[in-house]
C-alpha cells in the first residue's frame, strides 16, 4: 500500500508496491550525463521540466488541474 521510490534496480522494480515511482535525483543526474557526456539534445529540456516540477511542489501543497503552472508542464511534458 505505499509508493517505493527505487534507482531502478531489477529487486527494487519487482517489488510489490501501489506505485512505482523513479528516484528524481538519480534521474537528474542520468540527464545530467546524457546532457554533458552525450550531448543529448532532449536532456536539457527535461532536466529542466523536472528542475520546474520540483520547484512547483515545493511551493503548492496540491495540484489543482485547472492551474496554469501545473498545466503548462504537463504540455512540455
Amino acid at each position: 500500500k505505499a509508493t517505493l521510490v527505487s534507482d531502478r534496480w531489477k529487486t527494487q522494480l519487482k517489488t510489490i508496491a501501489k506505485i512505482h515511482q523513479l528516484c528524481l535525483a538519480h534521474l537528474l543526474r542520468e540527464l545530467v550525463y546524457l546532457e554533458q557526456v552525450e550531448k543529448i539534445p532532449w536532456a536539457s529540456q527535461f532536466k529542466q521540466l523536472l528542475l520546474d516540477a520540483i520547484q512547483l511542489k515545493k511551493n503548492q501543497k496540491s495540484y489543482p488541474k485547472d492551474n496554469p503552472k501545473v498545466l503548462s508542464i504537463e504540455n512540455r511534458l
